[in-house]
């Protein structure tokens, strides 16, 4: 584990807090929980043209992970083998491990530091991938942190960051203040009277929803999550409207949601529903926000930025004309589809992802089957040859599928 001059001051509130509870809770066998299921959201390999949808391949990369806690550093260089990370951190015990799981699965490809993230630049180095999750609202000063990320991002370079949101966490934090009123530290016994505190609670308590949201209802089983949502010293939530007025206030430029899903007006309401036709009417911004405020299920914001200059550099998604018969799709790697009756291969079929599940005719299956980010949309249209359907009808199927597919992330779309 490399040592640099730019370390964290040892009173950094942040820094013991993560000395002392490592978190995220570490694995053991990082080969091992990814074939059992384990994976990051912002995954290049598995995700790549939402970063880079002109780009052919996502290998040959130099990855930065700002903030990389105890798994995140060994996944990426696990399945990044082609390309360069550095992990940096401000805890040594997190760092620790990292090392650990470096050593025990042979990452020749990953460099491990303890160093501040404000001290980036003394890396020497730009980077075509910055990856930082769950570190820039526990700063000071969120804003100087990402403007230092920004300095060392490659032109045509792609930062994933993820920050609390505040619709979903409102109930956290009237928690932190009460225990903060109530002296409580990140002790054993303080642990203890958060978990009893939390089975005390009226129903109608606003921090349910987030308790009842699965992934924290998993994370608050070990005592270092509890410390890291209850107990901690320094963090802040971001509305949609304050997310972005934090990307253009530090000259970056939006690139779009790591899942389209998060914020789509289709998968929340009715496509044909009041509500969603007034959604659609709204800029992208605003239309996030109000889908944020109703669905009311997003405790973190997950986001790619990238230079203003990159982002003017890529062509518009559009599905208006014949344009998108070029689109290659690919679908997200963890959609599932099932036919409503598994017997009859031309029956309707279920799309399954995360919290959202959707009824597809059996031609609109066909045309998702063929969406293996290999062909163009063009070619995947073949599919429906001999079916009892005009050219016309095809072309006004394969925009209607892929408008709503596109939409609600169930495909990533490159544009050769």
């Amino acid at each position: 584990m490399s040592e640099s001059s730019s370390l964290p001051s040892r009173d950094d509130i942040v820094a013991r807090q993560y000395e002392a509870w490592v978190y995220p809770p570490p694995v053991n066998d990082m080969v091992e929980a990814i074939q059992h299921g384990y994976y990051e959201y912002a995954d290049i390999q598995a995700g790549g043209p939402v970063f880079w949808p002109r780009r052919m391949d996502f290998n040959d990369l130099d990855i930065l992970i700002a903030g990389c806690g105890s798994n995140q550093a060994a996944y990426t260089a696990l399945r990044n083998p082609t390309s360069r990370v550095v992990a940096i951190d401000i805890s040594r015990s997190s760092l620790s491990h990292s090392q650990y799981l470096k050593d025990k699965h042979g990452l020749d490809n990953l460099e491990v530091r303890h160093l501040d993230l404000m001290a980036v630049a003394s890396l020497d180095q730009s980077f075509d991938f910055i990856l930082s999750t769950g570190v820039l609202h526990h700063l000071k000063e969120p804003g100087r942190g990402l403007r230092a990320l920004r300095d060392v991002l490659r032109p045509a370079g792609v930062m994933h960051v993820m920050l609390y949101g505040k619709t979903l966490r409102q109930g956290v934090y009237l928690l932190q203040e009460a225990f903060r009123l109530m002296g409580l530290g990140q002790s054993e016994d303080d642990i203890a009277i958060v978990r009893k505190t939390l089975a005390a609670l009226p129903s109608r308590h606003s921090v349910n929803a987030y308790l009842n949201a699965k992934d924290a209802s998993e994370e608050l089983k070990y005592d270092t999550a509890i410390v890291d949502t209850f107990l901690h010293r320094r963090d802040r939530a971001y509305s949609i409207m304050e997310l972005f007025d934090f990307v253009d206030k530090n000259r970056l430029a939006f690139l779009g949601w790591m899942d389209r899903l998060d914020c789509s007006g289709q998968a929340h309401f009715p496509a044909n529903d009041a509500i969603s036709k007034r959604i659609k009417r709204l800029g992208e911004r605003e239309r996030a926000a109000v889908i944020d405020l109703l669905s009311y299920t997003r405790g973190v914001h997950r986001f790619n930025l990238c230079h203003p200059e990159y982002l003017h550099s890529l062509p518009k998604i559009d599905f208006e004309g014949t344009e998108f018969l070029r689109y290659v799709p690919k679908v997200h790697w963890r959609l599932k589809m099932s036919r409503t009756n598994p017997a009859d291969s031309d029956s309707p079929a279920i799309l399954e992802r995360e919290w959202h599940k959707l009824s597809i005719t059996h031609h609109q299956a066909l045309l998702i089957e063929q969406a293996n980010g290999r062909q163009t949309i063009a070619e995947i249209l073949k599919v429906l040859d001999g079916q009892s359907m005009t050219d016309e009808e095809k072309l006004n199927l394969a925009r209607q599928t892929f408008v709503a597919m596109y939409d609600m992330g169930h495909i990533l779309l490159s544009l050769y």
